[in-house]
């Protein structure tokens, strides 16, 4: 960061805002998850609807899942280690609708198959993130 300013006079500040985001714990008394192997390297697989990954922490998970899902997601399951996970869902990127007439998206049903394989949760929050501004 200091080459920055003394090169470009880049200025930042850092700032906590509470942000729309999503937390990742764990449903009591449900976690699916495999434990990793110890000598296996972080692998991630992916396909349409489907994941497989390879020895990763919970922190990292919650970053793929930011990728997928379009919001930052943070790791509330306080589980150390590393595990190996496989998800599928239905991909679709419109079902019919739902009961309230509103269109479903393929985040439901991932949001579904993460609680129903994994034994997790993505619960909709406004979280403390850190944020750069210039």
């Amino acid at each position: 960061m200091q080459l920055l300013t003394d090169r470009f006079q880049l200025k930042v500040r850092r700032e906590t805002q509470n942000v729309a985001s999503y937390a990742l714990p764990v449903n009591p008394g449900t976690v699916k998850l495999k434990k990793g192997a110890p000598d296996a390297n972080y692998s991630f697989r992916i396909g349409r609807g489907q994941w497989t990954i390879t020895r990763v922490d919970m922190s990292r998970f919650a970053q793929d899942l930011t990728q997928e899902v379009g919001v930052t997601v943070v790791d509330a399951t306080g589980l150390m280690g590393f595990y190996d996970v496989t998800l599928e869902w239905a991909f679709e990127a419109a079902v019919a609708s739902n009961s309230e007439d509103r269109p479903v998206t393929m985040r439901s049903t991932l949001f579904d198959a993460i609680r129903e394989q994994l034994g997790l949760s993505l619960e909709s929050r406004k979280l403390p993130i850190e944020m750069l501004f210039g």
